[in-house]
């Protein structure tokens, strides 16, 4: 069995028209309220028309309940259309974008992490001179330039080498989830 047939569900668009909808503190009303009812993947609102758009899983829930859903926070849902999403289409177009989304949040942490590391190691330079004249008590007792660059250089590698190789192998990875779907 492939994994695409695994992901094969039932899921459909249902288009609501909602006539108490008239702002955006409404619409925040529609979406923070509807997005926790069962079943519920996708959600969006269209204010000009007064519509919402909800993606949802048919074995979970159906347009009754998402109707009565809106009724708990006294809106009136007036059914418009539904359609049918094709499983498999749907189950990798969602896999494609959680991979995209979920590598470029990795990508945003270890940017994230390199500058925090990089900073610490800065800052450790610029002060460790003063540092050891202080705790050693000597003012002649001055490490050169040359052995403080290379102590922290070293230091902010040693501090980069794993979270660098689990970005390399996370590209790697996506990059082979990219070369299975394409077959």
């Amino acid at each position: 069995m492939s994994v695409a047939a695994v992901l094969a569900k039932d899921i459909r668009v249902v288009i609501f028209k909602v006539s108490q909808m008239h702002c955006e503190n409404c619409e925040k009303k529609v979406k923070n309220n509807m997005r926790f009812e069962k079943g519920v993947k996708e959600l969006s609102t269209e204010l000009k028309n007064k519509t919402v758009s909800i993606t949802y899983d048919a074995e979970k829930t159906d347009v009754k309940k998402l109707q009565a859903g809106f009724k708990k926070f006294n809106y009136e849902a007036e059914f418009v259309k539904e359609t049918k999403q094709d499983g498999k289409k749907d189950g990798k177009q969602e896999s494609k974008k959680e991979d995209k989304k979920v590598y470029s949040l990795f990508k945003e942490y270890m940017m994230m992490f390199i500058l925090i590391a990089f900073s610490m190691c800065l800052t450790f330079m610029i002060g460790i001179r003063g540092f050891i004249t202080v705790w050693v008590g000597k003012e002649n007792y001055i490490l050169d330039y040359f052995t403080v660059v290379l102590f922290t250089s070293t230091s902010f590698l040693n501090i980069l080498y794993f979270p660098l190789v689990a970005l390399i192998n996370a590209d790697g990875l996506f990059k082979e989830d990219k070369k299975a779907d394409k077959k």
